[in-house]
């Protein structure tokens, strides 16, 4: 199987496959990453170096994709995630203008009351406005407590950072080292937002993924501990994070 590449500028992996049947290069948006297709006789290293060139293109591209291959709003999912902890919802119609969202750690259920007599499309708005201001108030704390106990252990001077809604990534470092975080981040176990915030803050000594930059990151956390992240962000959170 290819193995996944990565550019600077570009937090999407990408794959690359060779057909002599091939006549062009084409690009095909899948879920979780971009598939390159290339005659046999068409160098790596150029595929590379337009991919790098086109990065921001090809990341709005990417997140258009993500966003018509959405399913399912979270009141049709029925549930929502916190710390890794699934929580099944329980919606209420209540007399007023009041919304109100509740956390029964005990019962894992989330319990929202919105006002009476909304429909169907308004009700799914207040309800992501309610998530989304939960999960902003999470990420902020969990981001910067983990952002403390790694920049200490690398020697980095902890980084300015920001949380804030993302369609397609958990985080991103500038150019200038400042971090983004997606509040979303909220939504996973503790040691999967560790691996988040590593993978950013090593961003921050390596620009680019290359062995280096891996070899950091598996430093602070383990390639198991990364790999298991990995797995489980795949096999309980939907490719698309904007709602």
């Amino acid at each position: 199987m290819n193995k996944f590449e990565y550019v600077q500028g570009l937090d999407i992996p990408f794959q690359i496959v060779s057909y002599t049947s091939s006549k062009s290069v084409k690009l095909y948006i899948k879920k979780g990453y971009i598939k390159v297709t290339k005659p046999t006789w068409y160098r790596k290293k150029d595929v590379i170096e337009y991919i790098q060139k086109n990065s921001q293109s090809i990341s709005k591209m990417y997140c258009e994709k993500m966003e018509k291959m959405k399913e399912y709003s979270l009141l049709e999912q029925g549930y929502i995630f916190l710390l890794g902890e699934k929580y099944d919802i329980k919606l209420e119609e209540v007399d007023g203008n009041q919304a109100y969202i509740e956390f029964d750690q005990e019962e894992k259920n989330v319990y929202i009351s919105v006002p009476f007599n909304l429909k169907q499309e308004q009700i799914q708005e207040v309800i992501s406005k309610l998530v989304n201001s939960v999960y902003r108030k999470y990420a902020q704390v969990l981001v910067n407590n983990s952002l403390i106990k790694y920049s200490k252990l690398m020697s980095i001077s902890i980084p300015d950072f920001k949380v804030k809604k993302c369609k397609s990534i958990w985080g991103s470092c500038s150019s200038r080292g400042n971090l983004n975080f997606n509040i979303k981040v909220a939504m996973l176990p503790q040691y999967i937002i560790d691996n988040i915030v590593v993978h950013e803050l090593c961003h921050i000594k390596h620009r680019n993924h290359g062995p280096k930059f891996w070899d950091m990151v598996y430093h602070y956390c383990s390639k198991e501990q990364y790999m298991k992240g990995e797995k489980w962000i795949k096999d309980n959170i939907t490719y698309t994070l904007d709602f």
